[in-house]
This record gives structure tokens, C-alpha cells and sequence, in this order.
């Protein structure tokens, strides 16, 4: 039994302290609305306090007393921190783990009535109602039964069906988010929505610190199928505002010139547009951040009098901060639509300086991504990338990976435009325009497995990113690319490739940590991989043969036949004979041979 250090401390201060800590766990799992059983905790918990206040005036020092509040105390520690994490979880993320939480509720409960048991046995000398109720609860708690809601199942079961058939449509997400709404008891309002995919892009980012590769993948197929909604309603918005300043630019300025900034929008303590306008108690207007390092320097003068200010208090000037968007917007859309004639003009000279004014306006406002897509200046960009010229290249896979970044309207224009097949014929092109080409690439395909897929569909990609990855010149990126390569390695002819490229790890991991499924599937493909001796030796320093062994042990005979095949797909290398020795290898073989027609019965099903 783990000791946690009570049996130094009175044993009702001990009581005390568990009381106190049994209310709080109760109140926070009573919060947690992913599911009822979360309540039925918490109701447990408030009745164990309840018990426990009335034991401590019965209760004596005694050794038995101690064990059995320490083994109370690590359950309840047990409990507690599985509160806290489906706390924290979003909506969404309970929904996807409801069958593990629900297990592991029911795990917790009955942990804590075998705990409950021990203080029956430690003879209190207690009224018999006050027993009975103990023993009650004991019972209720060690035969607690904890089911998944079938709302939660009916959610996964469409999810599942979806991913599977590639269902991406914005009526499936609006009504799949309003269910998981529904489920936990809450109005499906568009803000509730938007801050529940927000708190589920945090727990993928925290399943990608936990190296939770599998379940990420998972995970973030779900973010882009429900992000559908919400970032519908986003793009329509932002397509009106667009259209409206667009018709008004044209309206107005044949050349959509720039306008230059009001003398009233300009700080005089920065020389720049104000982000942030606020008012002194003088009437006067200055950035935020400018006026508040003069107060932080214990200046608290008005600059533009030099006089005391009688109060140091910021307003938010309002109107004044209203017209400068509407300025900035116009500016934007002007920039935005000067862009495609500039771009079009074939000069290389005017083209760069283009796009790093895009770049910049992507930097400074969100909205001009799209604002660059509904112009149609994406395929523009991927036509200019055509270009010899490789900084005119770079710097259109740098532009474009700020178009791109956290917008799947962009990402998919980029696709339909032939992006992609550009992004991969610039992946072995020199350092400056391989390394802008990856960081685009990485962009591209970050939350959006659709697209992965479809890289490792194109001819020779798997290959040529293998080729990048092993040359070594892009260290900073090296593990987005592993993990990329890692999520591509789900079809055998990637395996094949990366395998020809000389990169195992994929091929090598799932063989030896995968599922029963993935063994032979990666069993499979070795079988009929074309290997020359370069790359079975890389396979046999793998330790693939010993992997491989262990699947021979099964007693699949699709499996056996499988691994048979693969290692004798390994067996001509000099190296081979050894570990076939080492890894205790020759009685199964012989095994296999003495029953050769059970391995020939299965050799249809396995081909």
C-alpha cells in the first residue's frame, strides 16, 4: 500500500483535511457536464464527507485507522486528477474519449468503496445507522456501474462514418456540433461553438506535446470536419465586407489609389497610425502603448501642452478608432486589388515588391487572406512560382505560407490552383527555395490529413521528402517532416518508398509497437517489397528480422504465412543467417515447414 505521509499528522486533522478535499473534488466533477456520471462521482464524494464527519467523533489513533485513511487518501488522489483533466478537456475532446472516461469513472468508484471497506473493518465503535450507512455506500461504490450515454456513441458513430467516407460538408458540422451542444446541457450558440473548437485545437496541441501521434491524427480529421461551421459563417462575413469596399474602390479611384492617413489618425509620439486611440482628460489623442511608457517613465504631462494632466485616466476613443479601421480596411482592399495587375505584369522587380506587400498585409489584418483569395490571386502566385528566377520563387511560397496559415479557404484554393504539385517539384531545388517550399508544405497540410493523403498520391513526392529529410539541411523542421512521413506511412506503397529512400523508422515502428492489424499489414508489404542488399541491411540493423519472429510466434496462420514471406524477402543478406539465430528463429521455421499445407491453405486469403 503506497504511504502518503498521514500517519504523521493526528488522525482528525487527517479527516479534516480529506473532508475538505472530497468537496472540492465533488463540486468540480458536479461542473462537468461531458457526462452524468461525472455527477454521480460527485454525489459519492459529498456522501463520503458526510460519513466522515460524523466517524470523527468515534474516531481513536490506531495503526489500522491510519492504513485505512491512506489508502482513502490515494484514491481520492486518483479521483481527483482525473476531475482535473476531462475539467480542462473541451466538449469535444470528452465526447471522442466518453468510453475510456466512463471506464475510467467506474474504475475510480469502485476503488474507492474497496478503500471504504477497510474503515468497516477497523471496528468504529459507531451508532448502527451511521454502520449501515457505511456499508451501504461501500456496496453501492464497489458494484458502481458506469455506461456511456448512447447520445455520446450516436456522435462518435457519425464522426467515425464520416472520416471514413471523407464527408466534409457544413450541414454534417452544424449538426453534429449542435448535438454535442445539446449533449451537455448548453445552447448551441456560435460563441459557444467557436470558444469549444478553440479549447479542442488546445488539447490536439497538447496531444502533439504527449507524442500522442495516432490519436493527434484523430483528432485533428474531427477539427477539420467541425471547423466546417464555424468558419462558414466567418468566410461569408468577410466575403460581404470585401464585396461592399470592393464596389466602393471602384466606384470612386479608376486606380485605387492609396489614401493617405488623416492628420487626426497620426500619434505625435509615434509618427504612425494609432492601433489603439485613447483620450487624456485634456481632449488630446495618443497610441496607448506610447502614452503609457511616458506614465511608466513618471512623465504624466500632456504632450502637446506640456502641461500636468489633474487625472492620468485612458479612454478608448471610439470614434476615432472606428474611422481608422474603416481607413485601414479601404487601404487594404485597394492594396489587395492593385495586386493582381501588378502581379500580372510579368517584371520580376515588381512582382517581389508585391509580394511582400501581401506579406505584410496578411501579417497585420487576417481578413486579407481571404480577402486575396476572393480576389483570385492564389493561382496568380502559383503562376509567378513557374518562374526561374529562385528568390521570385521563395518569395512566393513565403507569401503564400501566411495566405495559407490558419485558413482552409486559402489551403484549398492553393490545392485547386496546382499548388501542390509545385510545392513538391521545389522541395530539392536549392537550399532558399527548398527550405520556403517545406515551410509551405508543412503549412499546407497542418490539420488537413486530406491533404497528406494526397501528397503521398502524387509520383515520386514520398520519395523526394525522404531525400530532403536524410540530407539534413533543414534541422530546425526535421520533426514536422518525421511526423509527416510518419502519418503518409498508413499505405503500403508509401512504406515502399520511404523503405527505397532509405528510411525504415515508419515501416520499423509499426512492425514492432503497431497494432495486430498494422503488424501484418507492414508483413505484408515487405513481402513484396523489390529490395536490393543497401536497403535489407538497413531493415536487418532495424531488428525487423526479430519483429518479424515474434509474428511467426502468433498463432495467425495469415500472420505466420506474412512474416514468412517478408523474411524471405530478407533472407539472401549475409547478415540475415545471424540474427535469424539470435532471434531464436529456426525452430518456428522448421515448425512452419513440418506444417506446410496449414501456411499454402492460408496463402490465398494472405496474397
Amino acid at each position: 500500500m503506497m504511504g502518503t505521509g498521514l500517519e504523521l499528522i493526528p488522525v482528525g486533522a487527517v479527516v479534516s483535511t480529506l473532508c475538505e478535499q472530497l468537496a472540492q473534488i465533488a463540486l468540480a466533477a458536479q461542473d462537468i457536464r461531458t457526462e452524468k456520471s461525472f455527477k454521480q462521482l460527485g454525489d459519492y464524494l459529498n456522501n463520503i464527507t458526510k460519513l466522515l464527519l460524523k466517524l470523527d467523533a468515534y474516531i481513536a489513533e490506531s495503526p489500522g485507522l491510519v492504513a485505512a485513511l491512506n489508502s482513502l487518501k490515494d484514491e481520492v488522489d486518483k479521483a481527483e486528477r482525473l476531475v482535473n483533466k476531462y475539467k480542462k478537456s473541451s466538449y469535444i475532446t470528452n465526447i471522442l474519449h466518453c468510453k475510456s472516461i466512463c471506464d475510467a469513472l467506474q474504475k475510480a468508484m469502485r476503488d474507492i468503496g474497496k478503500a471504504l471497506q477497510l474503515l468497516e473493518l477497523c471496528n468504529l465503535e459507531v451508532n448502527e445507522y451511521t454502520r449501515n450507512a457505511l456499508m451501504l455506500l461501500e456496496s453501492e461504490m464497489t458494484q458502481a456501474e458506469v455506461r456511456v450515454p448512447s447520445e455520446s456513441l450516436q456522435i462518435l458513430d457519425v464522426l467515425q462514418a464520416a472520416i471514413e467516407k471523407d464527408r466534409t460538408d457544413r450541414v454534417l458540422a452544424v449538426e453534429l456540433l449542435e448535438k454535442i451542444a445539446w449533449t451537455h446541457g448548453v445552447l448551441p450558440e456560435p460563441t459557444m461553438m467557436h470558444n469549444e473548437l478553440s479549447k479542442f485545437e488546445k488539447d490536439i496541441e497538447e496531444a502533439k506535446e504527449r507524442k500522442e501521434n495516432q490519436e493527434v491524427q484523430y483528432m485533428q480529421q474531427v477539427l477539420s470536419l467541425l471547423s466546417l461551421e464555424d468558419s462558414a459563417k466567418e468566410l461569408e462575413a468577410s466575403h460581404r465586407r470585401y464585396s461592399e469596399l470592393r464596389d466602393k474602390i471602384l466606384k470612386c479611384q479608376d486606380n485605387f489609389s492609396i489614401n493617405e492617413p488623416p492628420s487626426q489618425f497620426i500619434c505625435s509620439l509615434t509618427n504612425k497610425v494609432m492601433d489603439d486611440p485613447v483620450m487624456l482628460s485634456t481632449g488630446h489623442t495618443y497610441e496607448r502603448k506610447a502614452i503609457q511608457h511616458r506614465f511608466n517613465e513618471h512623465d504624466f504631462t500632456d504632450p502637446a501642452s506640456g502641461q500636468p494632466l489633474q487625472e492620468c485616466v485612458l479612454r478608448s476613443n471610439h470614434l476615432l478608432d472606428r474611422a481608422i479601421k474603416v481607413w485601414k480596411q479601404q487601404n487594404y482592399a485597394a492594396q489587395i486589388l492593385q495586386a493582381r495587375n501588378r502581379l500580372l505584369t510579368g517584371v520580376e522587380v515588381e512582382q517581389k515588391k508585391v509580394l511582400c506587400d501581401l506579406s505584410a498585409l496578411c501579417k497585420e489584418n487576417p481578413d486579407c487572406k481571404d480577402w486575396i483569395v476572393f480576389e483570385g490571386l492564389v493561382p496568380i502566385i502559383v503562376d509567378v512560382m513557374k518562374q526561374r528566377n529562385k528568390d521570385l520563387r521563395a518569395l512566393c511560397f513565403f507569401t503564400l505560407q501566411l495566405v495559407v496559415k490558419d485558413n482552409n479557404h486559402a489551403k484549398d484554393k492553393l490545392f485547386e490552383s496546382g499548388g501542390l504539385k509545385q510545392i513538391i517539384k521545389n522541395l530539392d531545388r536549392g537550399h532558399t527555395v527548398s527550405r520556403a517550399a517545406i515551410s509551405l508544405l508543412l503549412e499546407f497540410i497542418k490539420n488537413r490529413n486530406d491533404f497528406v493523403s494526397k501528397f503521398g498520391q502524387e509520383r515520386g513526392a514520398v520519395l523526394l521528402l525522404v531525400t530532403v529529410l536524410l540530407r539534413g539541411n533543414h534541422a530546425d523542421m526535421r520533426s514536422e517532416i518525421e511526423q509527416m512521413l510518419d502519418n503518409l506511412s498508413e499505405t503500403p506503397d508509401n512504406i515502399e518508398a520511404m523503405v527505397m529512400g532509405n528510411w525504415c523508422k515508419p515501416l520499423v515502428d509499426r512492425l514492432s509497437k503497431g497494432s495486430g492489424k498494422s503488424k501484418l499489414a507492414m508483413a505484408k508489404a515487405l513481402a513484396k517489397f523489390d529490395l536490393d542488399d543497401i536497403r535489407r541491411e538497413s531493415l536487418i540493423e532495424e531488428h525487423v528480422i526479430e519483429d518479424l519472429v515474434d509474428i511467426l510466434k502468433s498463432r495467425d496462420i495469415e500472420s505466420k504465412f506474412s512474416s514468412l514471406k517478408a523474411l524471405q524477402n530478407l533472407s539472401s543478406h549475409e547478415k540475415a543467417n545471424k540474427h535469424f539465430v539470435e532471434s531464436g528463429a529456426v525452430p518456428w521455421l522448421i515448425d512452419s515447414l513440418q506444417r506446410p499445407e496449414q501456411l499454402l491453405k492460408s496463402s490465398s486469403l494472405a496474397n
